[in-house]
């Protein structure tokens, strides 16, 4: 990379990229030959794989679930549980609103004093 004194800047930064005057072709690449037998080891052979984890039993069932989830529906992540998923998320939603009125029932008491 180039480097230059910038005027601006007051010292060392580089001058920009430079480009070639004329363009070649790429330089062809040799084809990777493999010797006879080799084996690539797949993500599930434990023998060949040091990372090897043997699939869980209710692997079906997670993949379902990841398809259920998955499903453009127009629903956000935390509603696409059900029924049940909806009534936690109004409970939540109700505890907020009952927290930010009682936050503003606390700016309303401290803000006038008591008469004594």
């Amino acid at each position: 990379m180039p480097f230059g004194f910038s005027q601006a800047s007051g010292r060392l930064s580089q001058q920009g990229v430079a480009t070639p005057k004329t363009f070649v072709a790429a330089v062809a690449e040799a084809e990777v030959v493999y010797p006879k037998g080799t084996i690539f080891p797949s993500a599930h052979e434990a023998n060949l794989s040091a990372n090897y984890r043997p699939l869980p039993e209710n692997y079906g069932e997670v993949v379902q679930k990841m398809r259920h989830f998955q499903v453009e529906n127009k629903l956000p992540i935390h509603l696409k549980g059900g029924p049940r998923d909806m009534m936690l998320f109004g409970t939540t939603v109700a505890i907020c609103g009952l927290g930010l009125l009682g936050c503003f029932k606390f700016y309303y008491d401290m803000s006038f004093p008591k008469k004594a």
